[in-house]
């Protein structure tokens, strides 16, 4: 299907066009629906999905942060105890 509006291509699971953000019209929508029920597609669940993968990709990030904050204090500390050793 195409968007009535710009004529981009419109996505299986959203209502709203990614090229412009018009909403289909309402026989947009039922030709999507039937065709999602038809091909066994349901759009919450790959949104359900790709949130989780976020979630996931977000606490790995989080622990990559940490780890990155802690190998800097190391490294300062290193680094001040050595000026200071050898300065006095």
């Amino acid at each position: 299907m195409q968007c009535k509006k710009c004529g981009a291509a419109l996505p299986n699971n959203s209502y709203i066009c990614r090229g412009c953000g018009a909403m289909m019209s309402q026989d947009q929508i039922e030709f999507q629906k039937q065709f999602n029920k038809d091909n066994n597609i349901n759009p919450v669940n790959k949104i359900y999905n790709q949130n989780y993968n976020y979630e996931n990709h977000d606490k790995q990030s989080s622990i990559g942060a940490i780890l990155a904050i802690i190998s800097i204090l190391v490294i300062l500390i290193l680094v001040v105890f050595f000026i200071y050793k050898y300065m006095y």
